[in-house]
């Protein structure tokens, strides 16, 4: 009888996205949550091929974030993991 090896992946959901309007600046302040029942791998906040989350302006392709760029203390790898990013035409900001 064949087993079958059951793989528990994470399911990272952006909760909440602002638009931040500051007297300096306008930014994205983006609230994300691992709502999956698994974990992000550890290869991933080291040496990820492309974006894990693609932001879109239009249909075209803007700010792309990298796991180990967004989430750099691992929040976000554990189920229930929250991690916010910050974003803006001078650079980005992650906690």
């Amino acid at each position: 009888m064949p087993h079958f090896i059951r793989i528990l992946k994470p399911d990272l959901v952006g909760k909440d996205i602002q638009v931040v309007d500051d007297p300096q600046d306008c930014f994205l302040k983006i609230t994300l949550k691992n709502l999956g029942p698994g974990t992000i791998h550890e290869s991933f906040y080291h040496n990820p091929p492309r974006p894990d989350f693609q932001m879109y302006n239009g249909n075209d392709p803007w700010g792309g974030i990298v796991i180990y760029g967004l989430n750099p203390y691992k929040n976000l790898q554990k189920p229930g993991g929250r991690g916010l990013h910050t974003c803006n035409q001078l650079g980005t900001v992650s906690k």
